[in-house]
């Protein structure tokens, strides 16, 4: 099961899948974001696999064939924009390894929570395409099972936000001043919201909250919305939910 989590940066998703991570655990789900689950799913099958025992980057380019050959049309995608920004392309590339090798090798009871997910990454990437009827079509390609979270949040708030963290604002965000990055916030903003409306059309789960609440607001108006399609829960011992709650 995979969820993703798309929003401005500064919206709060990495805050809020850490928080999901942990209370799910304590539920008895089995929860990881993208990255560990598919570093876990992949170390199961190292040892079979001799190629990916030798160089770690392999393990990369295993993925994105996999995902390659089960998603040929919308692997296709990421070179049509993407092909003049080459760092761009591969942290789209790196996403659909991790999901590739989750498709393949990734246990159906895990509960994957992606807060840089595929939508981000394609909005991105694909931002120059405006009003395209690519968007649809894209989307279309997209996963169904792939639930969606949109947290909506205002772009100067959202660009208030990532100037006050550690990381600070996205470099292709960054403007001369307040006022033209806020632009481009804004700008992402939109491509966001027209690959998620693209997704509801297409008849797939989305599910929008205002980030602009407190995280443990939001976490509580998340958890409702994802109960119905979770897998079932593993029992949790007393011992292992106080060691969870710590």
């Amino acid at each position: 099961m995979q969820v993703e989590f798309v929003g401005l940066p500064g919206c709060g998703k990495t805050t809020l899948v850490s928080a999901l991570e942990k209370r799910l655990a304590a539920e008895g789900f089995r929860a990881q974001g993208l990255r560990n689950a598919a570093k876990a799913a992949i170390a199961g099958v190292q040892n079979k696999i001799g190629f990916l025992r030798q160089r770690g980057e392999r393990t990369s380019l295993y993925g994105s064939l996999i995902f390659a050959h089960k998603n040929p049309e919308l692997y296709q995608w990421m070179f049509k924009l993407s092909n003049k920004d080459f760092v761009a392309l591969i942290w789209g590339m790196e996403a659909l390894s991790q999901i590739g090798i989750l498709q393949e090798h990734g246990a159906r009871d895990l509960i994957v929570l992606n807060d840089e997910g595929f939508l981000q990454r394609l909005s991105w990437n694909f931002i120059e395409l405006e009003d395209g009827p690519e968007i649809a079509e894209i989307s279309r390609l997209i996963p169904d099972d792939f639930l969606t979270v949109h947290l909506t949040l205002d772009a100067a708030q959202a660009y208030g936000r990532t100037k006050g963290r550690k990381k600070g604002i996205p470099q292709p965000l960054k403007g001369t001043d307040d006022a033209e990055a806020i632009t481009k916030f804004a700008r992402y903003g939109v491509m966001l919201d027209r690959f998620v409306n693209e997704r509801r059309s297409c008849g797939c789960e989305v599910f929008v909250v205002d980030a602009g609440q407190e995280p443990d607001a939001v976490l509580e108006e998340v958890l409702p919305y994802l109960r119905p399609f979770l897998p079932t829960p593993i029992p949790v011992s007393a011992k292992k939910l106080r060691r969870v709650k710590a």
